[in-house]
């Protein structure tokens, strides 16, 4: 279920932009921004009055002299997603950020069930050898065989679910957005300290790099400043970031929005008009 979040921030002066004619002053007005992510959006595991990324990233906008309102949405999946966006008056904000998750890419094997598959491939692997000898009893070769059997269905599950594209929603996605390409911002999913997720958010970011750039995207490399290590998430929690990682996202965001190609070209525009 996709549910609206308030987020707040301190602003500074705002910012007049717009079309200048002569004897008139250009007109004032806030900068809009649409934001939709997960559940990063509103800093799911920090301590209150600590900021999330969308936090920082206004923070930022905010020391510009801009004045920001923003309309931050939680999703679910990437259908929903797209569902909530065609609903929206698109045309009417001035940036749009978008955090992607796992779900941009397919993980089928063609012809069969990847469950089914993963089931009748693994089982043998885990039942062959059930006997354990007084050799292989050891405590540091029993481990060694514990290890082996867990990489080895890992492997299996990679193997499994290595057919990656771009899934309905993700083609949606892009098609919807296209017009407005130059206001838009998409995120690569959120590196996660579980290896499978982990695997999955890989391939979803080469799809997402690949086929938001090739359709004249600006595409924000989360995985370029966040990785998949301890010090990055909330204590014994394998998915959500802690409040440096938060910082880090929002300051880098605002650094990419900065100088990414198409946003640039619009605030050069805008900057102009000014003048």
């Amino acid at each position: 279920m996709t549910k609206k979040i308030t987020i707040t921030a301190t602003f500074s002066r705002p910012l007049a932009y717009g079309l200048k004619t002569d004897g008139c002053r250009p007109f004032c007005r806030k900068m809009k921004i649409l934001l939709v992510g997960d559940t990063h959006i509103y800093g799911y595991g920090l301590p209150v009055g600590q900021l999330g990324y969308p936090g920082h990233f206004i923070r930022q906008l905010s020391r510009t002299g801009r004045s920001v309102s923003v309309e931050a949405y939680n999703h679910q999946a990437l259908p929903e997603m797209v569902a909530m966006l065609s609903r929206l008056p698109l045309n009417q904000y001035d940036l749009i950020v978008l955090q992607l998750g796992p779900d941009v890419i397919e993980r089928v094997m063609p012809g069969s069930s990847p469950i089914k598959g993963m089931t009748s491939q693994l089982l043998p692997i885990l039942t062959q050898s059930v006997g354990i000898d007084n050799e292989t009893a050891r405590p540091d070769r029993l481990l060694k065989r514990v290890k082996a059997i867990g990489k080895t269905g890992f492997d299996l599950a990679a193997s499994i679910f290595s057919t990656v594209s771009c899934p309905g929603p993700l083609a949606q996605l892009l098609t919807l957005l296209r017009p407005y390409r130059h206001t838009v911002v998409l995120m690569t999913p959120f590196p996660n300290r579980a290896s499978l997720a982990q695997w999955t958010r890989a391939r979803g970011r080469i799809v997402l790099l690949e086929k938001g750039a090739s359709q004249g995207f600006s595409v924000f490399d989360t995985e370029t400043i966040i990785k998949p290590r301890d010090e990055y998430f909330l204590t014994g929690d394998h998915e959500h970031l802690n409040g440096v990682s938060h910082e880090l996202i929002g300051r880098a965001l605002f650094d990419f929005y900065q100088s990414a190609p198409t946003i640039v070209t619009v605030q050069t525009i805008n900057r102009k008009l000014i003048d």
